[in-house]
């Protein structure tokens, strides 16, 4: 039975049934065994008879305990209660595999004595009667090993290796097996192989189909032993580190797989024992699938160097390129196609008239059940492989190529294997859907999608995996929601993606209600989708809450899958909140249950007040997110850094006079949170210097000395500062309006310092510190020979770093005459100093990009 059909409790129920079957069992076997010892003691009582026994036991034969079971015996029996241990779970049933082994061990003895019990009736010509008959104990046969094999194999046990192979060498020593012990066949090997590809075992697992591919044990494989070594090595490479798998995992399970063929074809495609079935195939098919992403994912764990990539890339023969894995799942399934082929060339059998025909028989061959057959389900995995590959459209239309083969396929061949069905569309939908950023590719998606409704819209069937779904119509919503705010071409004009989006939610409703299809109505991943798309649009907070309205009235009218979730929900207080709703975002999260909240969701809503410049509604949203976490007992509600960072922009952004003390008292929180314990809110360096910006921007008389009493704090709380700190304290310098002198000496004295100490906290000076000290020099030093040399002291810094750009001579054009611009700058004419092109490249190797642009 499936365990499914028992509830979530059904595993648990199975080994119960079991256990009490066993216990029945055992009742049974100890009395059988109770009464063979009552007759067997009695009978050896009789020394002369004992005797001889002993003088003709080698010549007694035994064959009579073998033979055909005409109705239900004991042996029957354990081979039932086997097989129930064997099909437990080894996590539940912990001690299967020992109850399993006790049966056979009861039946084994019992088998003996009563053998023992005939044999010396048999001599004596004595009539002993017992109340069962002999056929009812039969000696174990090898179905009944088999199960208790398989006990052993699935075990958890440490010692269940040397368990298996102790019962097998039992079964396969002629000297000790006698006539009451079967001979091991295949399925015995195979479960000792089982136990091997479970335990990871892998070269153990390949030594022994090497040995039963010679007959050394006197058995060969079947397509099962190939199998079940090709799944250790697929287990290996798909679950292990990268310190655990091979690279050549792949190849080494496509050569098991040749050596299977290679059998197989030399049969003459008859034996169906060595006939590679689609499971086979498709594991090879799977891990070459599967190669690209995780070799990609071990390269990265092992953040391995250019030379050792060099090296590994040689010698894995380039699997680590883009696609290696895809290009060699598609590689075994034209070999799939090629021995179908073949197959039915061998075997005289043509191509059907297209539609479902391959059912049917050509001269008592049933190709439906006898060929080599490639599927949909090996198209799909090859289409997902190329989608996932990393090679953008590329990869989109090799997928797309496969989709029309298989098509294609279906049509000449009719095997049902091969009819296709819409999730073999939609893996290619998405492979467009995620090619790159362009809209051409969301309206190739699109194009898609319209050939499956075609094909598929109005098909009844009872298997849910061919009839057509939400899936696909989610996955185009979601190809144009990932080119939001972009324009695509459509006929004549243009079309916003975020209305294409809306499109095929509408289209997907439509068809919904034409149908009566049940899969085809929306859910809430078909809204979220409709609404991400929005989310950058201008009219996207007013779109949102009408999809959100729709989204209620669904669920009201009994479509339990469109009610809006958490995601959904933070997608419309970010679409809100970017197109300037944030009252309207706060409103969602007013509505929604403490318990659901979390600081993400409060940040977003921060985060719309500080783009407006709103500092009391985005303190008064922090402060809620304190009181639902202290008061109320939501931690997931506490504010972090980023909470205190963005109020500290909505700060920046107001004009009030009083934005640099609710600034101080916002890091001040920020900080005393974080010094009670309060790890999420640790101020990082950002927060400092938002804060630091402030107060350089405002009109605080102090200003140089606050922004430098920061670094001390800063230091305190255990972060240090970045060189956008020391930007920020040098530009705050360099706009020190005062008619001081000594204020201006401090003040350049304090820029100065910030400047020299970059080296010694390992920081180097960008553009925008050389622009800084410019301004200090240009902005703080009375005109005279010392400031020309001191700004062109800066300046050959500047260009022997490489950080000269055209905003830095714009700032000494503007500030310095002509003869001291060519003095600072050591050209030789004007026209010269004023246009960065016309200067070495050497002093602006380092400028960022933009401004190298504007200045060409």
């Amino acid at each position: 039975k499936n365990h499914d059909e028992y509830g979530p409790d059904s595993k648990m129920t199975i080994c119960r049934f079991v256990s009490l079957t066993n216990d029945l069992l055992v009742k049974v076997l100890m009395s059988r065994k109770n009464e063979v010892d009552s007759i067997l003691e009695e009978l050896e009582g009789d020394t002369s008879l004992s005797n001889e026994l002993s003088d003709h036991g080698a010549k007694i034969d035994y064959s009579h305990l073998k033979g055909g079971i005409e109705r239900q015996t004991t042996e029957v029996l354990c081979q039932t209660v086997a097989l129930g241990w064997s099909r437990c779970d080894p996590t539940i049933a912990t001690d299967a595999a020992h109850k399993n082994q006790a049966i056979l061990d009861m039946l084994e003895d019992i088998c003996s004595r009563r053998a023992r019990v005939n044999d010396m009736l048999h001599l004596s010509g004595r009539k002993k009667e017992v109340s069962f008959q002999l056929k009812d104990v039969m000696s174990p046969n090898t179905k009944l090993y088999n199960h208790v094999l398989n006990s052993w194999s699935r075990s958890l046990d440490p010692d269940a290796e040397m368990h298996l192979k102790g019962l097998l060498d039992r079964m396969g020593d002629e000297e000790s097996r006698g006539t009451l012990f079967p001979r091991p066949d295949t399925i015995s090997y195979n479960n000792l192989l089982n136990l091997y590809a479970r335990r990871g075992k892998v070269d153990a697992a390949e030594a022994l189909l090497l040995e039963m591919e010679e007959e050394v044990r006197g058995v060969t494989p079947d397509v099962y032993s190939y199998s079940i070594v090709m799944n250790a090595f697929q287990r290996r490479f798909t679950s292990g580190g990268p310190n655990e798998r091979s690279r050549k995992d792949p190849e080494r399970a496509e050569e098991i797989l040749s050596n299977l063929v290679t059998k197989y074809e030399k049969s003459g495609f008859r034996s169906a024992k060595l006939r590679p079935s689609n499971v086979t195939f498709g594991t090879v098919v799977a891990m070459y699938a599967q190669a690209d992403r995780i070799l990609k994912e071990d390269d990265r764990i092992n953040n391995m160097t250019r030379n050792w990539k060099a090296k590994m890339t040689q010698n894995a023969n380039h699997k680590d390129k883009l696609g290696w894995g895809a290009a060699n799942a598609e590689r075994v399934l034209d070999w799939i196609i090629g021995l179908n082929e073949r197959e039915r060339k061998s075997k005289k059998i043509g191509s059907t008239d297209g539609g479902e025909g391959g059912a049917q028989t050509f001269g008592g061959f049933d190709p439906e059940n006898d060929l080599i057959r490639p599927s949909a389900i090996h198209f799909m995995t090859v289409m997902d492989a190329w989608a996932k590959a990393g090679k953008g459209v590329e990869g989109a239309q090799r997928s797309e190529r496969l989709l029309n083969r298989l098509l294609s396929m279906y049509d000449k061949l009719g095997y049902i294997e091969l009819r296709p069905a819409p999730l073999v569309f939609g893996t290619v939908i998405d492979a467009w859907a995620k090619a790159d950023d362009r809209p051409e590719s969301a309206e190739h998606a699109e194009s898609l999608l319209d050939r499956m409704v075609d094909l598929f819209l109005h098909k009844k069937s009872r298997n849910k995996r061919e009839m057509i779904s939400n899936i696909a119509y989610n996955l185009v919503i979601d190809a144009w929601s990932r080119r939001s705010g972009k324009w695509s071409a459509k006929g004549d004009g243009t079309t916003d993606t975020a209305e294409r989006a809306e499109n095929i939610l509408r289209r997907l409703v439509s068809n919904y209600h034409m149908t009566n299809n049940s899969l085809l109505r929306p859910d809430v991943i078909s809204y979220t989708g409709v609404m991400k798309a929005y989310v950058h649009h201008p009219n996207g907070g007013k779109k949102v809450l009408e999809l959100l309205s729709e989204m209620n009235d669904e669920y009201r009218g009994g479509n339990a899958k469109a009610r809006p979730d958490m995601k959904c929900i933070a997608v419309a207080m970010d679409a809100c909140v970017k197109s300037g709703a944030t009252s309207e975002a706060e409103r969602l999260l007013n509505n929604m249950d403490d318990s659901k909240k979390n600081c993400l969701m409060f940040n977003t809503i921060i985060s719309g007040y500080a783009q407006e410049g709103r500092v009391a509604e985005a303190e008064a949203v922090l402060q809620r997110m304190i009181s639902l976490s202290e008061d109320g007992g939501w931690e997931r509600c506490a504010p972090d850094t980023i909470s205190y960072t963005l109020c500290l922009k909505a700060c920046g952004k107001s004009t009030s006079p009083e934005r640099v003390p609710r600034a101080r008292a916002i890091l001040d929180e920020c900080i005393r949170r974080y010094q009670s314990g309060k790890n999420k809110s640790k101020p990082s360096n950002v927060i400092f210097n938002d804060f630091a910006d402030i107060i350089s921007n405002s009109d605080e008389p102090d200003k140089v000395t606050d922004v430098l009493a920061l670094f001390e704090k800063m230091e305190s709380t255990g972060e240090e500062p970045s060189l956008i700190s020391f930007n920020i304290l040098i530009k705050t310098c360099a706009n020190e309006t005062t008619e001081s002198d000594e204020r201006k000496r401090n003040a350049l004295q304090i820029a100065a310092s910030a400047f020299n100490s970059l080296p010694s906290v390992g920081l180097n000076a960008d553009s925008i510190t050389y622009t800084g000290m410019m301004h200090v020099l240009l902005n703080l030093m009375n005109d005279s020979p010392e400031k020309v040399n001191a700004i062109s002291g800066i300046f050959r810094q500047c260009c022997d770093e490489g950080y000269l750009n055209q905003h830095i001579l714009n700032v000494l054009t503007s500030a310095t005459s002509e003869d001291d611009l060519i003095t600072v700058t050591g050209v030789s004419s004007k026209e010269e100093a004023y246009t960065l092109g016309r200067l070495p490249p050497d002093w602006s190797r380092n400028s960022s990009r933009d401004l190298m642009v504007n200045a060409e």
